[in-house]
């Protein structure tokens, strides 16, 4: 005899799923239609995160979790791991959209712009054969062109140019995108994408917003502020921390001064981890350029970069007495440097 699973979302929408005994949550609510933000499947990247509000589950036995002790003790689970012993209440802090929406697609697409921003980030356009309906914060596989290898990268435009998709991509000279790029990119070249994935995604928290952005992981939350700009009623005050480890990586900082001019109520901190004897901003990785002060207990927090900055982030959150469930994170896993 199996398991009745109630799944509640951030707006409200609400969808029951049967879990037959030994399946996991997020097997079930797949095999039902829905998919639910998930990625790598074995409980290290926290895309399927969820919060157990009521019933009994158990984990599935010697798998390990992305999840910080203080995150469990708050109830939140990874769906891909996480097994009911009974009737099970669970809540997702995404709207029903993402669970409801069509699965990710997978479509030809052309390399549409080139661009160097810094000495190691560029801005690659891709053009789509087909609508792939992303969200602000999410992310897509592109295939390299004329390799066999995929890479994940969180789209850097707004939903308002859904024909041309923006990614902001970090340069590995020896790895297989940065080889691409330095020695034989063209624009026009065949590549191929399938997407879009995750659940980094804008909330409807009406209180202050903090965003927390380590070298290319600010490429998704320019259009999150876009966004947020956009959404009727007084913008909330928002703060974006944004470092790179040495100043010639630093990227795009005309477009978030661009959003001050637009937004009254956005402070920026841009800094440097590594600085040079010449840099005279601010030093220090982007958690660190942010006094106690901007977490206040009603804020919500975005986080977007290593894991190293993802951990330390959720660890202060804690500290400071912000619920874990206000904290959202995109962990940018690095990828192998030669394939």
């Amino acid at each position: 005899m199996g398991f009745r699973a109630a799944l509640h979302f951030e707006d409200g929408v609400q969808h029951e799923v049967d879990v037959a005994p030994g399946q996991t949550l997020l097997d079930a609510a797949l095999a039902a239609g829905l998919n639910l933000a998930h990625q790598c499947r074995s409980g290290s990247c926290a895309a399927c995160i969820c919060t157990l509000m009521a019933g009994e589950a158990d984990n599935v036995p010697g798998r390990a979790s992305a999840l910080l002790r203080s995150e469990i003790e708050a109830g939140m689970r990874l769906a891909c791991s996480l097994l009911p012993q009974a009737d099970v209440s669970v809540r997702f802090a995404y709207g029903s959209r993402l669970a409801e929406g069509e699965a990710a697609l997978s479509c030809d697409a052309v390399m549409a712009g080139l661009r160097q921003l810094s000495s190691d980030v560029w801005e690659v356009s891709i053009q789509p054969e087909e609508h792939l309906g992303a969200l602000p914060g999410q992310y897509l596989r592109l295939q390299v062109p004329g390799t066999q290898t995929w890479r994940s990268y969180s789209i850097a435009s707004g939903p308002d140019s859904p024909d041309r998709l923006s990614l902001v991509v970090k340069i590995h000279p020896q790895g297989v995108m940065g080889r691409y790029l330095l020695e034989r990119a063209r624009e026009g070249d065949p590549c191929r994408v399938e997407g879009p994935f995750g659940a980094f995604t804008l909330g409807n928290c009406k209180g202050p917003h903090v965003f927390i952005a380590g070298g290319t992981g600010l490429g998704p939350i320019l259009p999150m502020i876009d966004q947020l700009r956009e959404r009727p009623g007084r913008t909330p005050h928002t703060v974006v921390a944004f470092a790179c480890s040495r100043e010639e990586s630093l990227f795009h900082l005309d477009e978030l001064s661009l959003r001050q001019d637009w937004m009254a109520r956005l402070d920026v901190r841009v800094g440097v981890s590594r600085p040079s004897p010449a840099w005279q901003g601010l030093a220090g990785n982007p958690l660190s350029l942010l006094e106690d002060a901007a977490f206040t207990p009603d804020c919500i927090v975005y986080v977007c970069g290593a894991p190293g900055l993802i951990e330390a982030t959720r660890e202060r959150c804690t500290t400071l007495g912000i619920p874990p469930d206000r904290i959202r994170a995109e962990q940018y896993l690095p990828a192998p440097d030669t394939d």
